[in-house]
């Protein structure tokens, strides 16, 4: 059991005066970024920002940063302890505030926004920071750099180009210039298609295959098929009656008047 830690209470200071972490007034807030704890508290009168040095145990003074007339929320630091983000509302109206310790200036990064704005963060090294913002209609996530600008969230461009497309990529046709091969060829139902075909293929569709038109060359046009001309009734006997009786079949010459 000798080798177990448990967790355990920090003994921080706290006076009545106001000048150490803890005091009679409220602290709320506290976030914490490398040595660095930045919290909000009302122990002047007004809601303001705070920064306090773990390592030295001490407040750092922030000159500029709060005012009389501005309530201060949601306060975050850079782990150097350089740059502070919070939001502050005055006359109405929230906005997000940045705070350079180093050369103690205060920059609103949201001025003339049509929108509500919250909760605002800031990353260790002190290049980004997010916030939520209803511009939309709902709260969105919005990350800008310390002037304020919007950063992009698309793919890098570098790790992109870096990506080796293959055929199972839906856009690999796109991004290659050339199609991927198919498994096997289709079988066309077309004449045309078919001609070069010799042997079994052709037989098995009870056709032959249609010869090739040259380009110059155009398909001959039908030719109206001949009729043969009709010969006119002949009123001509085939014999003489004068002279040549018919005769028939079974029948002897002269016997004609059997007819009758």
């Amino acid at each position: 059991m000798g080798g177990c830690t448990y967790p355990h209470l920090l003994n921080l200071p706290s006076n009545a005066d106001g000048q150490s972490l803890n005091s009679p007034f409220a602290q709320q807030e506290p976030q914490i970024s490398g040595n660095y704890l930045v919290f909000v508290s009302d122990r002047n009168g007004s809601q303001d920002v705070y920064l306090y040095d773990l390592p030295n145990r001490h407040l750092v003074d922030l000159p500029g940063l709060n005012a009389i007339d501005m309530a201060a929320e949601h306060p975050s630091v850079s782990a150097d302890g350089r740059f502070i983000v919070f939001a502050g509302s005055r006359q109405g109206r929230q906005d997000i505030y940045l705070y350079d310790q180093q050369i103690q200036y205060l920059r609103n990064l949201t001025p003339g926004i049509e929108a509500s704005v919250r909760n605002p963060s800031i990353s260790a090294d002190g290049q980004r920071i997010a916030y939520e913002s209803n511009a939309s209609g709902r709260w969105d996530v919005v990350l800008c750099d310390r002037t304020g600008k919007p950063l992009d969230l698309l793919i890098d461009p570098a790790a992109k180009s870096n990506r080796t497309p293959t055929p199972e990529t839906p856009n690999a046709a796109l991004e290659t210039g050339k199609l991927p091969k198919a498994e096997s060829e289709p079988l066309f139902d077309d004449r045309d298609a078919l001609a070069p075909l010799q042997g079994t293929q052709a037989d098995r569709l009870n056709f032959a295959p249609r010869p090739a038109i040259a380009p110059s060359e155009s398909p001959p046009e039908p030719q109206p098929e001949s009729q043969p001309e009709p010969q006119p009734e002949s009123t001509e006997f085939p014999f003489d009656s004068a002279t040549e009786p018919p005769t028939l079949p079974g029948k002897p010459p002269g016997a004609l008047e059997a007819w009758d």
